[in-house]
């Protein structure tokens, strides 16, 4: 899944990642520097780079290895301070 999400991010927005992260859908975060824009790209080189990202498949060693790194843990943008 792609939605916009950076800085200014919402509660909503926080819960829509932790779902995602609960459900395991990928959540890519897309943020647009210069204002609102679509997510996706203009680029035919960098499509290509894309789709042939979908093909990537991951070995169970690779799987196991990724499974066993622990995640960073950042508070969501607008959490209050600790």
């Amino acid at each position: 899944m792609q939605n916009r999400y950076g800085l200014e991010a919402s509660a909503a927005d926080h819960t829509l990642l932790d779902l995602c992260g609960t459900a395991g859908i990928a959540f890519v975060p897309f943020f647009a520097i210069a204002g609102p824009a679509a997510p996706g790209t203009g680029d035919p080189v960098h499509l290509t780079e894309n789709i042939d990202a979908a093909a990537l498949r991951l070995s169970p060693q690779e799987i196991s290895s990724l499974a066993a790194t622990p995640l960073p843990s950042y508070p969501h943008p607008g959490d209050p301070p600790n």
